[in-house]
């Protein structure tokens, strides 16, 4: 009888035993695969959605920044033809290409605010440009990361987060860029986006007739006069 209520409370022992063995190593799956999530989350501060929009590159490819991240880092630059710092920061731009652009994924983004296909190609043909150029028509790239104006700098790491955004092409852009392509980017911190702030204005016919809205920047006939001149001089008359 004994014997019997030994070898019943082995055999109790071994299975749960064996019941605790596969819990922990369910367990520790979960674990595995909670972290594994956490690491290829999208991008800190990206709206989800914009890491599925096609940017469409000058040579007629299109690519997905859900599809960059997690095999190379990734530098944004937007620009446009006629932005007078941006004409300035052309060879450096086109140097970080050269330099890196096997190690990043180096797209240069052209925004079509006053622009031409002919004024894009006259710039990359005046600055040899063989950087990768996007067109971002419907603005989706800018309003996803706190684009404020050109120039802009937007760095995003393997994990897809974003490690530096800002205006200049200084030390310090150049010197996260140098980290990336050597894959300790683990030193540089995340940063996260400002939300967009957004307020909608009602614009309603008056009785009297149609309401007109005109826009204007009081630095247009200076700023444009060797890129865009007639633009300039439009300013000028208005």
């Amino acid at each position: 009888m004994r014997a019997n209520n030994l070898a019943q409370g082995r055999r109790d022992f071994r299975s749960v035993s064996i019941l605790e063995v596969v819990v922990r190593i369910f367990q520790t799956f979960l674990l595995v695969l909670g972290l594994c999530f956490v690491q290829q989350s999208p991008a800190l501060g990206i709206d989800g959605s914009v890491l599925e929009v096609p940017i469409k590159i000058h040579n007629g490819e299109a690519v997905k920044l859900n599809d960059l991240i997690g095999k190379k880092p990734i530098y944004l630059k937007f620009r446009a033809s006629w932005c007078v710092p941006c004409r300035e920061q052309m060879p450096h731009l086109e140097n970080i290409y050269q330099d890196y652009g096997d190690a990043l994924e180096i797209i240069s983004v052209n925004i079509w605010i006053n622009e031409t296909e002919q004024a894009l190609s006259a710039t990359r043909g005046e600055f040899g440009l063989t950087v990768p150029i996007a067109i971002d028509k419907d603005g989706a790239l800018v309003q996803a990361f706190d684009f404020t104006g050109t120039p802009y700098h937007i760095l995003i790491d393997r994990h897809g987060d974003i490690v530096h955004k800002g205006r200049r092409a200084d030390s310090e852009l150049d010197r996260k860029i140098e980290m990336l392509a050597a894959r300790q980017n683990a030193d540089l911190p995340a940063i996260a986006l400002a939300p967009a702030e957004s307020e909608t204005v009602n614009i309603a016919s008056t009785p009297e007739g149609v309401s007109v809205l005109f826009f204007m920047a009081t630095w247009c006939d200076w700023y444009l006069k060797d890129s865009r001149p007639l633009m300039s001089n439009a300013c000028i008359q208005a």
